[in-house]
């Protein structure tokens, strides 16, 4: 099932750009996939059930805009919320 490291993938991306970003919180992670992605909507979903458990993403929802051309699956974007002000403030001291 490599639908399980894909989104693993992609949740430690879209993660680690929130947190570099000053983010504590996603709310949604939207993708596209097309024909070429070669992936099984269910298992995708089930992935990422599990691997968001844990992670700043654990109260998130994926979206996926399944397409009917050749398309690979692509990260579309990330919804954030909750600004890390204890991050920012910290970091603004030095």
């Amino acid at each position: 099932m490599h639908e399980l490291s894909l989104i693993e993938q992609i949740l430690n991306i879209a993660c680690q750009q929130a947190i570099n970003n000053g983010f504590n919180k996603i709310e949604k992670i939207s993708l596209q996939a097309g024909k070429l992605s070669g992936v099984m909507p269910e298992a995708l979903e089930l992935g990422f059930a599990i691997s968001k458990e844990g992670t700043i993403a654990t109260e998130s929802i994926l979206y996926i805009e399944w397409l009917s051309d050749d398309s690979e699956l692509t990260l579309i974007s990330i919804e954030v919320a909750q600004l890390n002000y204890e991050q920012k403030t910290a970091s603004s001291k030095d």
